[in-house]
């Protein structure tokens, strides 16, 4: 007989997973830091530094305060401290079965953020308040330190409403906790209710931001291979990218393996992101045009509009190229790539002959 040992590196209490590449995963109940979570919140880098460290609150709140609470009912301790939780088990919560504890659990949640939103009035309270805000999450209180930053492949940069990124980030986090029935009509009539004040604050409306997205482009590099591992993966060149200053002061940029955490050759990343911008240009001239209507291919290259009068479009908008250039451009400026600068530019003149 065979058998298999499995062995669990890492275990975890609590998640907030706000896409495929966005996570942050806590160990425990204490205070967060490097050592008690994990993270790749890379969206949050393109906030202001004050919408940052009020979205790393909110998760911290949203995540760990309800199980602070489950587990106070069985220790007897009406406490947001987690020290004060003691090693050993009472019989009580040994006796429990998941299904009651998912329920207190249910309602912990409910009564801090749907009804009737203690935590969510507090929290509404501060995105209401820029100075109360600031002096929380700021500690210069510098409204200019709401400016959304610079970023390869922003886009939010030049925005003034931070009030909404922020308000996106609360809203989506709420509507995808799991301890949650979402099928009783009167959680999801509370939900609409603060999703409704939450966006009326930041003033626009709430069917503006149905789903929420990262506040960047996603650009891919297909089939990219790390020197030290040799997994083949997939690099997104704008999540992936990571920078690191040394002891004189000199700023690095790189990018690492998704499996090892090895970093990757820029030299190597540079070639590939030359040859992704040769295959996008080609791909784009040689593609066929469709009609918006029938979905026709075009035949002859002198017709204007389709047989059924519909017009003829391009199955890559320019849309793609124009982002796919602008971003490979800002990295090459950040990390020092003089070829893939150069070849950004030649096709961009090439571009205007077009």
């Amino acid at each position: 007989m065979s058998y298999i040992c499995i062995q669990v590196e890492e275990e975890y209490v609590a998640q907030i997973q706000l896409a495929p590449n966005c996570y942050i995963r806590y160990r425990n109940y204490v205070e967060v830091d490097p050592a008690n979570c994990t993270e790749s919140l890379k969206p949050l880098e393109y906030m202001p530094c004050a919408v940052e460290m009020f979205i790393r609150h909110f998760f911290k709140s949203v995540a760990l305060i309800p199980l602070w609470k489950t587990l106070g009912d069985f220790y007897g301790n009406d406490t947001n401290d987690a020290s004060t939780i003691v090693q050993s088990e009472p019989p009580a919560l040994l006796k429990c079965d998941n299904l009651e504890l998912c329920k207190l659990l249910e309602k912990h949640v409910v009564h801090y953020w749907l009804q009737p939103g203690t935590m969510f009035s507090s929290t509404l309270n501060l995105l209401e308040n820029s100075d109360k805000f600031m002096s929380k999450f700021d500690g210069q209180k510098s409204l200019s330190r709401l400016n959304f930053p610079d970023m390869p492949g922003s886009l939010v940069h030049g925005s003034t409403n931070w009030r909404l990124e922020a308000v996106k980030v609360v809203a989506h986090t709420m509507r995808i906790d799991r301890a949650i029935d979402w099928k009783e009509l009167a959680k999801i009539a509370a939900y609409e209710e603060k999703r409704h004040q939450l966006f009326m604050l930041a003033g626009e409306s709430e069917y503006a931001a149905l789903e929420w997205r990262p506040p960047m482009h996603r650009l891919e590099l297909p089939s990219v291979c790390c020197g030290e591992c040799f997994m083949v993966f997939n690099l997104d060149v704008l999540s992936n990218f990571a920078s690191e200053r040394d002891d004189t002061g000199i700023t690095s940029y790189f990018w690492h393996c998704e499996l090892c955490g090895a970093r990757l050759r820029n030299r190597d990343v540079e070639l590939r992101m030359i040859r992704f911008l040769d295959q996008l240009f080609c791909a784009y001239q040689a593609q066929d045009l469709v009609c918006r209507q029938c979905r026709t291919v075009k035949l002859l290259p002198l017709s204007r509009v389709c047989t059924c009068g519909g017009e003829f479009a391009a199955r890559l908008p320019r849309e793609r190229w124009r982002d796919s250039c602008k971003v490979l451009s800002q990295l090459s400026d950040l990390a020092g790539m003089k070829c893939l600068r150069e070849t950004s530019a030649v096709f961009r003149d090439m571009w205007k002959d077009l």
